[in-house]
């Protein structure tokens, strides 16, 4: 009876032995299985460690992008600003507004807003770009004058001229560069002893500009 007891025992110990052996192999089989189902981006590292995360995935939308095969708009190309010569003839008065310039006919000194064109008594006298006749008037001092306004600030203003103009010019007219506003005469109080010539000034937003920033004139040379 003591070896048959023994003999039990111990086969009760084999068997507990091997079960518990299954046990933990079960357990390490659905631990692997747990594992590998889960998606790698479902991982993060925190420290040394792997921790599953509930960070929203990232999104797979598309960003904006500009349409295969088209370009950007360019940048558009700033206008510069042109001048055509109203008058022929030869520069004999330049645009200072801070040096005083000796006044042949006040016989003075003084400065001077424009510049003066020799020329021909009764030449024509155009349009020094494109723009709308926005004054026509006569100045005690400086005669008969014509402004014009050619957009983004800038004004062209003739002085000295006859008292007739072309048909159709008045004030709100258009001009195309070079199309003829008037004629060269002596009406300018101011200027009176000086040989036959046009005052031409510029501005930009109100301020005087010297016109040879934007146009050129030979000086006449003495014989």
């Amino acid at each position: 009876m003591k070896q048959s007891f023994r003999i039990s025992d111990k086969t009760l110990r084999i068997s507990l032995i091997v079960g518990s052996s299954l046990l933990v192999a079960t357990v390490l089989i659905l631990s692997i299985a747990v594992g590998t189902a889960r998606r790698p981006e479902d991982v993060t590292t925190a420290g040394s460690y792997l921790t599953v995360t509930d960070a929203p995935r990232p999104s797979t939308t598309t960003p904006p992008s500009t349409e295969a095969g088209t370009k950007p708009d360019p940048t558009p190309e700033k206008v510069v600003f042109k001048l055509t010569r109203p008058v022929d003839g030869y520069l004999t008065a330049i645009h200072d507004t801070e040096t005083l310039s000796f006044s042949i006919t006040m016989q003075d000194y003084r400065t001077h807003a424009g510049i003066d064109i020799e020329t021909e008594d009764g030449a024509a006298v155009v349009a020094a770009a494109a723009g709308t006749v926005c004054a026509a008037y006569e100045d005690p001092m400086m005669g008969y004058c014509i402004e014009i306004d050619h957009g983004d600030g800038y004004v062209t203003v003739y002085r000295n001229l006859t008292d007739t103009v072309p048909d159709g010019l008045e004030v709100g007219a258009s001009v195309r560069a070079g199309q003829l506003i008037g004629a060269v005469g002596n009406s300018a109080l101011l200027e009176q002893a000086e040989l036959p010539h046009l005052h031409f000034e510029l501005t930009h937003d109100g301020e005087q500009v010297d016109p040879l920033t934007y146009l050129t004139y030979e000086e006449r040379v003495e014989e």
